[in-house]
């Protein structure tokens, strides 16, 4: 007679409502992300915080379902809106309410007018349409005691819409009293409040995608009821938004850069899968990869367009461009930088010190070497006796040059640059380094001080060079910038 008692009740006398709101059909099912939860525990207490889960981001949606143990709303929920409510006469209260997230607080704070029982979880879920969050929902209650406690019926959930059902249930129990969810559903928590042969208020919340009828659960005491339910409308996918940054933005070439596509975003339940960059210089396209970053080098001057194709796992994708300006080397004024061939242009300074062509350049097969022919150490300097700057211009030259000894050596190398006007010296700039067997840049920077009046002479040269020492010079360069 229990069971039979139980069926009549639930379908006669229980309360029940369900709306169905109508909408497009989606593509994509919203997702579970976590969820918090708190209650009262063994106390009687006028009010409930309960954290905001971690995983939160903007554009989510925020269930928070919860019962107390009496029929009473709670304040705290103004920036919330609510779903369903219903009474199991006026010792519990089961309540529904759904927001979407935007700038979270660290937790919310329900507040009730007396001491009661509250039991609260908050769930967050990514995927939703949050122009229509909600595709349907229902409530039914009954106010007798139990262990079979049924759902409302929902119509109008799409096949990729989530349902959700919190059965919230009230009872006296010894001990610790649960919840057996219903088959085929998944159940994301069950808890109660905890106070021992006293009224105490729990609930079982769960999940499963598409319509999944009205299921009932059954609990391990006598209880009376209220159930919520719901259906999240599944968000239709969307495509990725493409973001794509590239450092440097321009330079000299040989150029390069890195794509970083990082900032992308796609906030639904098919996240991002792939990237593929094109340099936009006719080079093999890179990817599809799941790095979101890619190196380049641009060889030759040009202004290239890089675009970063963005794709998610449901298969969409979307692309962004901007460009790269890879600027010309500037022209090198030494009219022979290398000694490939000869060493025209330039002339050894001081007793004994020769001047000729020697194998192992720097980036050639070839460089200059300055030799001490004599035994007594002397300063041995290459002057570039043609001037190859024979008339100055406005600007910054640049002065640069590759450098190294015989051997291991603390000698120094010092680059100089001197302006004459006439016999006059009217400007000068030095750089020094320290020479090794490894090859070593030394460069300086000068601004003539008369540009179309005046000549630049270029000096490097090492002071107290021993006898049968030797310096290396190659790849010699003066721009004008």
């Amino acid at each position: 007679m229990r069971a039979l008692r139980i069926i009549v009740i639930v379908l006669v006398t229980a309360t029940a409502s369900a709306v169905h709101l109508a909408a497009a059909e989606a593509t994509a099912t919203p997702t579970f992300r976590s969820l918090t939860s708190a209650n009262t525990g063994l106390d009687h207490i006028a009010s409930l915080t309960i954290t905001v889960p971690s995983t939160v981001v903007d554009g989510d949606v925020l269930l928070l379902l919860f019962e107390s143990s009496n029929a009473a709303d709670p304040t705290g929920l103004g920036a919330w809106t609510k779903i369903d409510s219903g009474d199991a006469g006026s010792s519990l209260r089961g309540q529904s309410f759904y927001r979407i997230a935007n700038h979270e607080p660290a937790s919310y704070t329900l507040t009730y007018s007396t001491a009661i029982h509250i039991n609260a979880v908050m769930m967050d879920y990514s995927g939703v349409d949050t122009t229509s969050p909600i595709s349907a929902h229902g409530v039914v209650s009954l106010d007798s005691y139990v262990q079979t406690i049924a759902s409302p019926s929902m119509t109008g959930v799409g096949p990729n819409d989530l349902s959700i059902i919190a059965y919230h249930a009230r009872g006296v129990p010894v001990g610790v009293w649960t919840f057996t969810p219903p088959s085929g559903w998944i159940e994301r928590i069950q808890g109660t409040t905890n106070s021992p042969n006293n009224p105490d208020v729990g609930s079982s919340i769960v999940e499963k995608v598409g319509a999944g009828g009205s299921p009932s659960e059954t609990t391990s005491i006598q209880v009376t009821y209220v159930t919520t339910a719901l259906a999240l409308r599944a968000s239709a996918d969307s495509a990725p938004v493409a973001r794509l940054a590239v450092s440097p933005t321009s330079g000299q070439a040989p150029l390069p850069v890195t794509a970083d596509a990082s900032t992308s975003t796609d906030t639904d339940a098919t996240p991002i899968a792939t990237y593929t960059f094109d340099f936009g210089d006719g080079s093999a396209v890179v990817g599809p990869q799941a790095s979101s970053s890619a190196q380049h080098t641009y060889s030759s001057a040009g202004t290239y367009t890089v675009k970063v194709t963005v794709a998610d796992t449901g298969g969409l994708a979307s692309n962004t461009t901007t460009q790269v300006q890879a600027n010309p080397a500037p022209t090198n004024l030494v009219g022979n930088p290398g000694f490939e061939t000869n060493t025209s242009g330039w002339s050894p300074l001081g007793q004994g010190v020769t001047l000729t062509r020697s194998t192992g350049g720097h980036s050639g097969s070839w460089c200059g070497q300055l030799l001490n022919t004599g035994s007594s150490s002397v300063t041995a300097e290459l002057n570039d006796n043609s001037n190859w700057v024979t008339t100055t211009a406005p600007g910054t030259y640049t002065v640069s040059a590759w450098v190294r000894s015989a051997s291991s050596s603390n000698s120094q190398l010092t680059l100089k640059l001197q302006e004459f006007s006439g016999t006059k010296r009217i400007g000068i700039a030095q750089s020094k380094v320290t020479l090794s067997s490894s090859w070593k840049q030394i460069s300086l920077t000068y601004v003539a001080s008369t540009p179309s009046k005046s000549t630049l002479d270029l000096d490097l040269f090492v002071q107290r060079l021993a006898g049968g020492s030797s310096f290396f010079v190659d790849d010699v360069s003066i721009t004008l910038g």
